[in-house]
């Protein structure tokens, strides 16, 4: 009955001291943002993130009111952006 309880403790301290190893790497490797296919409203704004296949992340902002679309670049390694190109939408969606 003892030597159970004795390798129970020991079983349980070895997966302590495995998750405690893997909680402290996972905390030490740098961890970079990707964006995700989803976007976001916020109020007259909508962000939407892209990619292009230099490996450069896009972030698109439609202004609601001014129906523009400004497109940004985001510079790797970087967290600088920079607005490449503006698109009258009302010009492509009048009736």
């Amino acid at each position: 009955m003892n030597d159970q309880k004795n390798i129970l403790i020991v079983l349980l301290l070895i997966s302590a001291a495995l998750l405690s190893t893997m909680l402290f790497i996972a905390n030490r490797t740098e961890q970079t943002a990707q964006a995700t296919g989803s976007a976001d409203r916020f109020s007259d704004y909508i962000m939407c993130p892209g990619q292009r296949e230099s490996g450069a992340d896009n972030i698109y902002v439609i202004d609601v009111q001014q129906k523009k679309l400004v497109a940004y670049i985001v510079e790797p390694g970087t967290e600088n952006l920079v607005p490449v190109d503006i698109i009258d939408l009302a010009r492509y969606f009048t009736r």
